[in-house]
């Protein structure tokens, strides 16, 4: 599963259980069904961590701490980027 769909997905489900029971059959099928109609949110959210915080570059590996950088940017943040960037470009297939 592409990790859009895993996010869109996700939100569905949170959006499932505002109007009822978030766990169950009646729940599953709803998020299988609507789950599509969330992907511009999804994308949306995926697009806003392009950018890591300070922390959460602090919170990674060793090397973000012991001045790994990449054109002025610490390597984590890069290395972040590629992937969340790698997300939103996945395609189905």
């Amino acid at each position: 599963m592409m990790m859009v769909e895993k996010v869109a997905r996700a939100i569905c489900r949170e959006n499932v259980a505002y109007n009822g029971p978030k766990d169950g059959r009646f729940a599953d099928q709803r998020v299988d069904e609507e789950w599509q109609d969330h992907i511009p949110d999804a994308r949306a959210a995926l697009t806003a961590l392009l950018e890591p915080s300070e922390g959460m570059v602090s919170a990674s590996s060793d090397r973000a701490g012991h001045g790994f950088y990449i054109d002025g940017t610490p390597a984590a943040a890069v290395d972040f980027k590629k992937m969340i960037q790698a997300a939103l470009d996945e395609k189905e297939g």
